[in-house]
């Protein structure tokens, strides 16, 4: 029930004699008896606030869709000085509303109230939203979106904590500007303490290419904790070797050119590589830059790097592009005044895996108990574990 909402108590019968009216239905019966109970559902979530979420089972779960977004504020500038226009924060909504993401990984939000809310009020309230805070001084955040009614166990693990040496002052920082979080997901007839997740899904957000103590264009800082990313999913993938492990964000800087990624290649693949249909250049870009003085930059700095040994999983891989209002496609921009028309600078990145193949290679769907209750799960520091709601 909302903050400060209080029920008559004429209204407090009601919902508690449809509440119990409902609970007696049996489950084999719900179909049947759809019809009658939808609209009692409705008057239920009109008078609490709270949707009722039927969970899906596995054997529903052919495919998942994965997405990172760098959504350019997803409501407003981390100082609050500029607000996103509802136009754009619309726009945001729509890519995500319009690909059907199951899960998806977002950068450059604000915090974990203002995600809730834009959860709530632009995305249908489909999602529940994970978040560790990062190191990110002007409080960026990367932040998960994961569809309400997916019967899975979830973990988030944090490394913000991690440090390395940066080179080029010789000093041990937290190595990451924001985090490097991982998603652990497990159905819910796993065993999440002795099994290894189905999926393990490391969000990010590398260094912008501002320069930094005469680094030029943080290249250096950016290979150092692409290193660091490199050296924890290796142990990661070791650690858990029938997991699918996968980073995807805004990697600040051209993965199919730029030298610095080579660590995580040396693990990873990048997802548009390994899928049967090929993108050609002008498919793959999903950043545009407009300097003053020069030629307009395409460039891909956003993607999914997954195991190669498990290309199998992979349905497709591909750019989002923004439609207008007649929803057509518009171009990519070449202009500043083009790219200022979209809502955000970044093209989304969809991901959609066969999770069929991955349960049945797993022997998950066997033990799949549809409206099991999640259970939370033992945490280290820094470690968010969030239990996706029960069927109602």
């Amino acid at each position: 029930m909302p903050s400060g909402t209080r029920l008559s108590s004429r209204a407090l019968l009601t919902v508690l004699y449809l509440s119990v009216f409902l609970s007696l239905i049996p489950q084999s019966s719900v179909a049947e008896t759809r019809t009658c109970t939808a609209p009692l559902r409705e008057l239920v979530e009109a008078a609490t606030g709270r949707v009722q979420v039927r969970k899906r089972s596995l054997e529903e779960l052919t495919q998942l869709r994965f997405g990172t977004y760098n959504t350019l504020n997803l409501t407003q500038s981390a100082d609050g000085a500029a607000l996103k226009s509802e136009e754009k924060r619309l726009g945001v909504a729509a890519a995500i509303l319009d690909n059907d993401l199951d899960v998806a990984v977002l950068q450059e939000v604000e915090d974990l109230q203002k995600c809730k809310d834009y959860a709530r009020d632009y995305l249908k309230d489909r999602y529940e939203v994970l978040l560790s805070t990062g190191n990110d001084k002007r409080g960026i955040q990367v932040a998960y979106l994961v569809k309400k009614d997916l019967p899975f166990k979830i973990k988030l693990d944090s490394n913000a904590n991690a440090r390395a040496v940066y080179p080029v002052t010789g000093q041990e920082i937290p190595i990451f500007s924001r985090d490097l979080p991982a998603l652990r997901i497990w159905a819910d007839s796993q065993n999440a303490e002795a099994e290894d997740p189905l999926v393990v899904f490391y969000g990010t957000h590398f260094k912008s290419k501002r320069s930094k103590d005469g680094d030029s264009e943080s290249r250096i800082l950016r290979r150092t904790q692409v290193e660091a990313a490199a050296s924890i999913i290796r142990k990661d993938r070791d650690a858990h070797p029938s997991t699918f492990m996968m980073i995807a964000g805004d990697f600040n800087g051209d993965v199919h050119k730029d030298a610095e990624f080579q660590p995580i290649k040396e693990i990873l693949a990048d997802a548009f590589d390994l899928q049967p249909k090929k993108l050609n250049e002008i498919e793959r870009i999903t950043h545009t830059f407009h300097p003053r003085d020069g030629a307009t930059q395409f460039s891909q700095i956003d993607a999914f790097f997954v195991s190669e040994d498990k290309a199998r999983y992979i349905e497709e891989a591909f750019v989002h592009r923004y439609k207008d209002a007649n929803g057509k496609i518009k171009p990519v921009p070449q202009t500043w005044d083009e790219r200022e028309l979209n809502p955000s600078d970044h093209f989304p990145v969809i991901f959609k895996m066969n999770f069929r193949k991955l349960l049945e290679e797993r022997s998950v769907l066997r033990r799949d108990a549809a409206f099991l209750p999640l259970r939370l799960l033992p945490a280290p520091a820094r470690s968010r574990i969030l239990p996706l709601p029960v069927a109602a």
